[in-house]
């Protein structure tokens, strides 16, 4: 601050007629000059520049020694005063210096003046004029904006003209100049430069405090320090971390040993939240982004997820929902079982693959992974792991030794424990049709891949099994291309029967591709489930029979089938069989007579309801059996429980579940919201709330889209034409639609048959990570207002709160994700699974007692039937 006053009473004192000889000389001897009694002035630095004019007095010189009043024993040289910072070499380093000496040195035989005065204009080349009225940005005063919007230039003193321009220069071309390696900043540091304060409590203004306009902070460019354009070097800063919503990535790591360029990224779009257009203020958005390079090798971009690998259904559909801990030996890149996640999120997922490559894709997959030769150390996890199944998909036949390896791994299961493998058939009709052309090769991968050590059958399978301690349960074969395989079996006929091989039999060998067999460690007896189903409406037929027992079929103890119950086949006494009724309406003399003829049969009866029986005309009659006429019921709700409970005492609870967690493909644009609304029996749930939602459409316009499954008279009353409709539709139809949406509409009225309905469109639209907006009948006892999804109670909350997802799409992602973990942890099919099979196998142990509460429920039903 010093040196700049002393700037300032020089100006006083040549418009009062002293010179610079004067000046210096009545401050050596102290004797008193023209400029004492002129009061300093208390304006801000950047306000009280002054600049010569022409008719103002003659101009400032500058005084040859003793400039500085805090160094008047240096002459030659006016030292700039820069406050030091931890890190920083100071104003008075030798670099600092440097980059400062031809403008501060004081050369013989020149004026020394010159350094006192304002920078000349580029119209004035280097000659003593007035300045071009054109050149407007010399008397432009700058004002301050606001904070954290700050510059501080250099004192007065030689300046590098300005390019020459015939308009205003815009601001985001305008010289900056930095004398300082920090800059105060902030609410504080304005107050204290609107008061005249270089700090708190100290009087005067800052010396160098100058508020700059037109940019924000984090557009700074590089500063110009002298007139030869050099660039100063920063010293290293650490670098605060980027806040979330940023346009652009964080900067990578640096490489070790890299040559440490910067690369230029693209400018922020328009819409980033830091950008202000004309119309906001004259704020710009920064011209570039600097990031280090990446990694030799690696891509700049985002690297994409590895390609899906082809994943064998089959093999998939039989690894058993109920397993904890599943070792896939030979996994490649872990899609198998990456694929058998989304059914069973808690299992613990190992995989062995020798490929290190292949490896390294599946450890972002599965839990835990070990690259090496597994007949080198067939167990590398924890030496006291129980397994509950292991499997060899295609890879038991490029193994040296597969009984061993086999052996080893049969050791590790637990008591429940099985083995899934598939191996390729040597019979097959390929190798035969190949033999006889002369056409045999080997190919990179599949029948005759370069890697196959090891050939089976169906008898050298089995053996091998038995060798390995393991039970077999089940083969079934993978067969394709059955048109070749009959022009091949017919071609072939002829000689087939010459040798006195059966055509059909040799079919029946070679047809299959490869064979899929399922073993157990200890052997247990084969539960027998069938079921028929009503059509498959509105996926209520998939939640409770389809998906349940396909699930139940992945145990290798347990079989199950859909089909009439005219077909059904007598049972066998010696093993469990249970059959399931799903809705049956078993009323007058044909309900008796199927009732017995299952019951002669062989099977043990349970019948499935998940509604209110009371609200079906065909429930209501006096000699209805569909409850009392059964051994067991099966329901999905606590209220539908209590209620059948009365009627059969051998009532369970098993909730809806879900089975898979599809791959989500909503959220894709910002800007607009699909709500979703498929149901059956709405209609008078909706009427109340239609004019809410039609408001709510009519301000969002185009940003709101409705997707209507089923409901014509829903898709009717929508007043708005970004709607579309689809009728009823099969299963896998009407989750993709719902996957495809942002938003779930959920109304229930308040009535005694809603209040016994299941929460299923909720974890459904939770699996697919759409959020819920429901009512808090059935509802509110599983969503969390606020976390998992939303509830409403009338047209108005309706209103306000589909308006806040709408206004706020983040907050409906969130919702739904939350409502999807919630289903991942909770709602899976694959945690039901041991609770089914084991309720069964008890209803099988306790069948004499139930038989008998059934005759003292049904006198006379079972008179002509056989005891079971």
């Amino acid at each position: 601050m010093a040196c700049s006053q002393t700037w300032l009473t020089l100006v006083k004192s040549r418009a009062a007629g002293e010179t610079n000889r004067d000046v210096a000389r009545s401050r050596r001897d102290g004797t008193p000059s023209a400029h004492d009694s002129t009061p300093p002035a208390r304006r801000p630095h950047h306000r009280r520049r002054q600049r010569h004019r022409r008719g103002s007095g003659p101009r400032p010189r500058r005084p040859r020694h003793g400039s500085c009043p805090r160094h008047p024993d240096q002459p030659g040289r006016v030292r700039r005063h820069r406050s030091r910072r931890p890190g920083s070499r100071g104003g008075n380093s030798r670099a600092h210096r440097r980059s400062r000496r031809s403008r501060y040195r004081a050369r013989p035989g020149r004026r020394h003046d010159r350094a006192l005065r304002p920078a000349r204009c580029a119209h004035q080349q280097r000659r003593r004029r007035r300045p071009h009225p054109a050149c407007r940005s010399f008397r432009r005063r700058p004002r301050p904006r606001a904070p954290n919007h700050d510059r501080r230039l250099r004192p007065p003193g030689p300046r590098r003209a300005a390019a020459p321009a015939r308009r205003r220069p815009s601001a985001h071309r305008r010289r900056v100049f930095l004398h300082r390696p920090r800059r105060p900043s902030g609410p504080a540091a304005l107050r204290r430069h609107r008061r005249g304060e270089s700090r708190p409590g100290s009087p005067g203004p800052h010396p160098r405090l100058r508020l700059r306009r037109g940019r924000h902070r984090s557009e700074r460019r590089r500063p110009r320090l002298h007139r030869q354009g050099r660039r100063r070097r920063r010293r290293a800063r650490p670098r605060r971390p980027r806040p979330p919503g940023r346009c652009h990535p964080r900067r990578p790591p640096r490489p070790a040993g890299g040559s440490g360029r910067r690369h230029r990224l693209p400018r922020r779009p328009r819409h980033h939240r830091h950008h202000r257009g004309a119309a906001g203020g004259g704020r710009r958005a920064a011209a570039l982004t600097f990031c280090r390079p990446p990694r030799a090798g690696a891509s700049p971009l985002p690297v994409d997820p590895p390609p899906a690998d082809p994943v064998n259904p089959d093999l998939l559909d039989r690894i058993p929902l109920a397993a904890r801990t599943i070792l896939d030996v030979g996994c490649g890149t872990g899609a198998l079982l990456a694929a058998y996640r989304a059914r069973n999120p808690r299992a613990r997922l190992l995989g062995i693959e020798r490929d290190p490559d292949r490896a390294d894709i599946a450890a972002g997959r599965l839990d835990d992974v070990a690259a090496m030769d597994v007949e080198a150390d067939p167990l590398p996890f924890d030496p006291d792991i129980s397994l509950d199944c292991v499997i060899y998909g295609d890879v038991l036949a490029h193994l040296r030794d597969p009984a061993a390896v086999l052996a080893a791994h049969a050791a590790a299961l637990g008591p429940n424990g099985s083995v899934l493998i598939c191996v390729p058939n040597v019979e097959h009709w390929s190798f035969a049709a190949r033999l006889l052309t002369g056409t045999w090769d080997y190919e990179p991968q599949g029948l005759f891949d370069r890697g196959h050590l090891r050939w089976f059958t169906l008898d050298s399978m089995r053996k091998l099994l038995e060798q390995a301690g393991l039970a077999p349960c089940e083969v079934a074969p993978r067969i394709f291309d059955t048109a070749q395989l009959s022009a091949f079996v017919r071609s072939m006929a002829p000689g087939l029967r010459a040798l006195g091989i059966d055509p059909q039999e040799y079919t029946r060998r070679a047809a299959p591709l490869q064979f899929l067999w399922r073993a157990r460690r200890q052997p247990r007896d084969r539960l027998t489930i069938a079921a028929n189903m009503l059509a498959p409406v509105g996926g209520v037929s998939h939640l409770r029979v389809i998906h349940p027992l396909a699930a139940l079929a992945t145990d290798p103890s347990v079989s199950t089938q859909i089909r009439p119950l005219a077909e059904l086949p007598r049972a066998d006494p010696a093993t469990p069989h249970i059959c399931v009724l799903h809705r049956p309406i078993l009323t007058g003399p044909e309900g008796q007579a199927t009732l017995r003829h299952l019951h002669a049969s062989g099977w043990l009866l349970v019948t499935e309801f998940d509604d209110h029986p009371d609200f079906f005309p065909g429930m209501l009659e006096s000699d209805q059996l569909a409850f009392t006429g059964v051994h067991a019921v099966q329901t999905s709700t606590p209220a539908l429980e209590a209620l059948l409970r009365q009627r059969n005492p051998e009532t369970v609870l098993f909730p809806n579940m879900i089975r898979s967690l599809p791959e989500p493909r909503n959220f894709a644009a910002p800007d607009r919201l699909t709500v979703f609304f498929g149901a059956l029996n709405r209609e008078r749930d909706c009427e109340p709330l239609m004019g809410a939602i039609n408001a709510v459409a009519a301000i969002a316009g185009a940003r709101l889209h409705f997707q209507v499954v089923h409901d014509q008279a829903f898709f009717d009353a929508l007043e708005t034409e970004h709607k579309t409709f689809t009728p009823t539709c099969d299963y896998d139809t009407y989750l993709r639609l719902l996957g495809e949406s942002e938003i779930a509409l959920m109304p229930l009225s308040d009535t005694p048959f809603n209040r016994a309905k299941s929460d299923l469109k909720f974890i459904e639209a939770g699996a697919c990570r759409v959020a819920a907006l429901a009512s808090p009948v059935v509802y509110a006892d599983t969503i969390e207002d606020g976390r998992t999804g939303l509830l409403f109670t009338d047209a108005d909350s309706l209103r306000a709160r589909l308006l806040h997802l709408i206004a706020m799409p983040e907050l409906a992602r969130g919702l739904a994700e939350a409502a999807r973990d919630y289903v991942a942890r909770e709602r899976m099919l694959a945690y039901q699974v041991a609770a089914r099979t084991a309720w069964y196998r008890s209803l099988w142990a306790r069948r004499e007692e139930l038989t008998a509460a059934l005759h003292v429920r049904v006198p006379g039903l079972l008179q002509a039937a056989p005891a079971i």
